[in-house]
């Protein structure tokens, strides 16, 4: 198994500390844990968090430039398939 530690550090009044540890083999129990770190420190989330599929500008365009234009395309389709699951 492996071992995952989240910690936040509010640096502050009184400088409160927020750690979760947890041992987790599939990536569906990290994000169930990260998920109850985030409300632990004070986020709410509505709905889940999932790993988006992406690639590499490489895998996009081997033989092309990868430029600034195509950045702005690849967060344009990121975004698209985000709200697309919505």
């Amino acid at each position: 198994m492996t071992t995952f530690t989240f910690t936040r550090q509010f640096h502050g009044f009184g400088s409160p500390k927020t750690t979760v540890e947890f041992e987790a083999d599939q990536l569906e129990d990290v994000l169930e844990n990260f998920t109850d770190f985030l409300r632990g420190c004070g986020y709410h989330i509505d709905g889940h968090l999932e790993v988006a599929e992406t690639y590499t500008p490489r895998e996009r365009c081997d033989s092309e430039r990868y430029d600034e234009s195509d950045q702005k395309e690849d967060l344009d389709i990121y975004t698209e398939r985000l709200f697309a699951k919505k």
